[in-house]
């Protein structure tokens, strides 16, 4: 999301930090997203992230496990950072999943089905491994986080089905983990 001359800042999901949040902690692995703790004064969970072509390690910042999301920091600067959207997504808005974990990145183009303030629900589907990664907007910049649900959506009128998934809104991200540029 930011980068300066000496710190790269990356949302990513909860899901994906939770074990190294309980280990800080002292308490058992997370079985579900209110079974950690808000943060603690002092406790600074440490991850591996994958960034600028090596395995860094980095600090868990802060983090919102009921809309699975977490911030963390990198002490490495000056990597390219994405851009956020001002489009107000709208339903039909065409959008791509990106994902790129352990390999190339790989996008699966879509449109969003549902916009709310809390979700967007896109039929751009990706896997599990795409979970924290961007979905983006045409012009690729940021509209929302993507997380590892997975729904079979009924297609109207017919009783075909259409599969989704879901992403965490960037303005959500911001306004829980972070504060973000207007």
């Amino acid at each position: 999301m930011n980068s300066t001359a000496n710190q790269s800042w990356v949302i990513t999901n909860y899901h994906l930090v939770a074990g190294s949040i309980a280990a800080a902690q002292g308490i058992p692995a997370p079985v579900t997203p209110t079974d950690v703790a808000p943060p603690v004064a002092g406790v600074h969970p440490r991850v591996t992230v994958h960034l600028g072509g090596a395995d860094r390690t980095g600090t868990v910042y802060s983090w919102d496990a009921p809309n699975d999301l977490a911030l963390v920091i990198v002490e490495v600067g000056n990597l390219p950072a994405l851009k956020f959207s001002s489009v107000v997504p709208t339903q039909g808005l065409p959008v791509w999943a990106v994902g790129a974990a352990d390999g190339p990145a790989a996008a699966a183009r879509g449109k969003l089905i549902d916009p709310t303030p809390q979700s967007y629900v896109t039929d751009a589907t990706f896997g599990p491994r795409s979970s924290g990664g961007p979905l983006v907007d045409s012009e690729g910049k940021v509209v929302g986080v993507l997380t590892a649900t997975a729904t079979v959506t009924p297609a109207a009128p017919t009783s075909t089905v259409v599969p989704t998934s879901t992403a965490v809104p960037a303005r959500l991200a911001c306004i829980e983990v972070v504060i973000c540029p207007p």
